[in-house]
């Protein structure tokens, strides 16, 4: 099952949601180099802190087998922007 996770467009936010199995809590942080860089912790315990957030790829690659978390480019291949959120960038969650 594919979800979008809707985002507001601002640079640094944070948000929970409930997954198939676990409890997501992200934080979202934009660098002065306009980098997005995630913070991600999955029920009480951080999985991973400042991963850099790259254009279709799972930010759950080691951390969680059967669910994965990404950003799509609806309109090429560039890395994820703010102010685009919802539009050009969306967050895909996938279980």
């Amino acid at each position: 099952m594919l979800e979008q996770i809707n985002l507001l467009n601002i640079p640094n936010q944070n948000f929970t949601f409930d997954g198939l199995e676990n409890t997501f809590e992200i934080t979202l942080r934009t660098t002065i180099l306009n980098d997005l860089i995630m913070d991600l912790k999955v029920g009480d315990k951080y999985s991973f802190y400042s991963k850099m957030c790259v254009d279709r790829q799972d930010l759950l690659l080691t951390t969680l087998n059967k669910e994965k978390l990404y950003f799509v480019d609806t309109k090429g291949q560039t890395n994820p922007n703010y102010k685009e959120f919802n539009d050009r960038y969306i967050l895909i969650y996938e279980s």
